[in-house]
């Protein structure tokens, strides 16, 4: 896919998400990172230092899958296109209802915080109020 220069008239302040764009929530928890110099202060006494490899596709090539299709016939591609075809627009239908789950959530918690600091400002207020001396 050729990639397109960004000037005034492709730019996007706001671009569309794409399967590549991380739009869950972060699975980070805070605190359980080491720090670099921690991380080789325990390579260098010889203490465990945890390692995370990640999953990746080591080649671009699909040739198994490749081959599977090639192996079909014209009928068998056309009832694999459909079965993918579904697949495809259940994965879209789940991803867009999360999506719309995780909206609702947030604006939820949102206005909770919201009312939150409403009703703790009010609080201060009449605390200020009922503090004051009648003149």
């Amino acid at each position: 896919m050729p990639t397109i220069a960004k000037n005034w008239n492709t730019y996007k302040e706001f671009p569309t998400p794409s399967p590549e764009t991380a739009n869950d929530p972060s699975l980070t928890v805070p605190d359980q990172t080491l720090s670099v110099k921690e991380l080789i202060s325990r390579h260098a006494s010889g203490r465990n230092v945890t390692v995370l490899v990640g999953t990746y596709q080591e080649s671009g090539e699909y040739d198994e899958l490749l081959a599977h299709v090639q192996g079909m016939s014209e009928i068998e591609r056309i009832e694999y296109a459909k079965t993918l075809q579904a697949e495809v627009k259940e994965g879209l239908e789940a991803y867009e209802k999360d999506t719309k789950n995780r909206e609702k959530r947030r604006k939820a918690a949102l206005k909770k915080a919201n009312d939150a600091k409403v009703a703790e400002a009010e609080a201060a207020r009449l605390k200020d109020k009922q503090g004051e001396k009648p003149e």
